[in-house]
């Protein structure tokens, strides 16, 4: 695990999980629940955030339990990746697809999240890579590779530049909460910031 000091907050990066996780098989599951996703956040003519029922993408269960666990490791805290399997009717992860010449804004995801983080599925070459702002000339940038995963204070402000491939880039996001949770209302509107 790589440190890196951003606005004298720590962010986490992995070398390629791929011998981990079975991210071709994520992609299958994923790509095969269009019928099924719900979508938040329709910004610059495209939705951002692409939630996929937990039961639907089994795949992706064994990662959320490593990247809670890392994060609670790496920040010394005990955190929890809430969904519904857990017994939570909200899932505190989601997808994103960017398509050629689509990008996401700067954002945080600064609510009562701790850590968040990106994992990345598909990166076709120049499909954008991670950057970290603070103001308007401080940026840190981290390359977005296929197996990747990042981890990052909730309420650092971060963006991904257009995608200039032919080819989607995909990515799972989520949010981690300190656990024991307190008493937090999950709701369609508890998270309202969550583009990476």
């Amino acid at each position: 695990m790589k440190r890196h000091l951003f606005s004298k907050h720590s962010i986490f990066s992995t070398i390629s999980l791929h011998n981990k996780f079975d991210i071709d098989q994520i992609l299958l599951e994923f790509n095969n629940q269009k019928k099924e996703f719900d979508y938040s956040h329709f910004i610059q003519k495209r939705w951002e955030n692409i939630y996929v029922n937990p039961m639907n993408v089994p795949a992706v269960l064994p990662f959320l339990s490593y990247a809670a666990a890392t994060a609670s490791k790496f920040y010394q805290q005990s955190l929890i990746i809430p969904h519904e399997l857990l017994g939570f009717n909200q899932n505190e992860f989601w997808f994103n697809s960017a398509k050629a010449g689509e990008s996401t804004r700067l954002h945080n995801h600064n609510s009562e999240a701790t850590i968040s983080g990106v994992f990345y599925l598909q990166v076709p070459e120049n499909s954008g890579n991670l950057f970290f702002q603070n103001g308007k000339n401080h940026a840190l940038e981290i390359p977005a590779e296929k197996g990747k995963l990042v981890l990052f204070p909730a309420g650092l402000n971060h963006y991904v530049p257009e995608n200039q491939s032919r080819a989607k880039r995909i990515s799972l996001s989520f949010n981690c909460y300190k656990f024991p949770l307190p008493e937090i209302h999950f709701d369609n509107e508890f998270s309202n910031s969550k583009f990476l």
